[in-house]
């Protein structure tokens, strides 16, 4: 909570799917809760991150971080995230399409037709602030 400091015990998980409505606005955020503190409200959006985010090839500088979502958090502070046990799709350079999970921060496989690997390896989180398109006020680049 930023008006308070208070840090939760839970692990939040956020999505981009469902919304729910904002006490006291006619918005809405795809997460919304209260502090248990002081009972500030807060919200955070996964919001688009544009094209080429979550793409990487292999012209991708292995020791830059890529950008792969945009959160934007009201009222709150990200902690770092933890995507083991999350499910995704890849798609190789030869386009064949593999459903992976996450284990300890890492994922390989083979395209055998492309004759070429895949893998995410050391995944993690890291926060920066950023101007919100058309406002001025920051959100979070994970």
């Amino acid at each position: 909570c930023t008006r308070c400091g208070h840090v939760g015990d839970k692990v939040q998980r956020v999505s981009s799917v469902g919304e729910a409505e904002m006490s006291g606005s006619r918005g809405v955020a795809n997460h919304v809760q209260s502090c248990k503190e002081c009972r500030a409200e807060f919200s955070v959006n996964v919001a688009d991150a544009g094209a080429g985010a979550g793409t990487f090839d292999e012209t991708n500088d292995e020791s830059s971080p890529a950008l792969i979502t945009v959160i934007e958090c009201r009222g709150c502070e990200p902690e770092p995230a933890s995507f083991d046990g999350q499910g995704f799709t890849a798609t190789s350079i030869g386009g064949a399409t593999m459903d992976g999970v996450l284990e300890d921060g890492e994922w390989a496989d083979y395209d055998v037709e492309a004759e070429c690997e895949m893998a995410l390896m050391e995944v993690s989180t890291a926060w920066a602030l950023c101007a919100a398109p058309g406002k001025g006020k920051g959100r979070r680049r994970a």
